[in-house]
């Protein structure tokens, strides 16, 4: 397969992907799906917060935050 080929392969396919995962220490399967790009700038954009310090404005995203965030958005089952 050409790089090319194999390109145009990856921008074909389905971006969303759903996947049962089993968790055998909670003994509980988990219906996932993958995230897109413009899901993870969303939860980004979402989790962004604003820190002032004096006259100085700081933008920084709460990382914990998007962490919890991605994993609600990518759980299908249990919700």
């Amino acid at each position: 397969m050409t790089k090319l080929s194999a390109l145009d392969a990856l921008m074909a396919s389905n971006p969303v992907v759903t996947e049962t995962v089993r968790i055998k220490r909670l003994g509980v399967d988990f219906e996932v799906k993958s995230l897109t790009g413009d899901d993870i700038q969303s939860l980004k954009a979402e989790c962004t917060k604003v820190k002032r310090n004096g006259k100085k404005i700081e933008e920084y995203v709460d990382n914990d935050e998007l962490s919890i965030a991605m994993i609600a958005k990518a759980t299908i089952n249990p919700d």
